[in-house]
């Protein structure tokens, strides 16, 4: 585990191991070993293999051996397609939640989960402004809080027409 200061938010950088593309991996693995016992044992039943290594040269087996060994490789391309596939997911899914953790509003960092402890940025007006806004408020007796809501609604109201 990592750690990264950007700004003034620490980002906890963390390796998970997807149990799907590991999973996917040992299928994968286990399918290549088996057409290789198959090519391997064929060629031994044969008597075309004196020593352990396992040619490439399919010449030798009948018609039916060869369709056998051809779906093992079929089976082996979809495997790493699916393979593929699941890890372009999980770089897509990595590159949403990076994206995601970057634009999330600014707040503490390992709070209590509790959501009124999120501060919300007001982007409509700045600090002053809002005071100026109670503080003319204030001065005709009204609510500060309800007349800054109400001064807000209009302003949006008005720039989107």
């Amino acid at each position: 585990m990592e750690e990264k200061k950007d700004g003034e938010v620490a980002v906890v950088e963390t390796v998970v191991v997807d149990t799907k593309v590991t999973e996917l991996e040992e299928k994968l693995a286990k399918m290549t070993e088996e057409r290789d016992n198959y090519k391997t044992g064929l060629l031994q039943k044969k008597g075309k293999l004196p020593s352990e290594e396992v040619p490439e040269d399919v010449s030798e087996m009948s018609v039916a051996e060869q369709v056998k060994l051809a779906l093992m490789e079929e089976k082996i391309s979809e495997a790493r397609m699916g393979k593929e596939e699941e890890m372009k997911r999980i770089l897509r899914e990595n590159s949403e939640l990076k994206l995601a953790l970057k634009n999330r509003p600014e707040s503490s960092v390992g709070g209590s989960g509790d959501s009124s402890a999120l501060e919300v940025k007001d982007n409509l007006l700045s600090k002053d402004q809002i005071e100026a806004v109670r503080a003319k408020a204030k001065a005709a007796g009204l609510d500060p809080e309800k007349f800054l809501e109400r001064f807000k609604s209009t302003i949006k109201n008005n720039t989107h027409k």
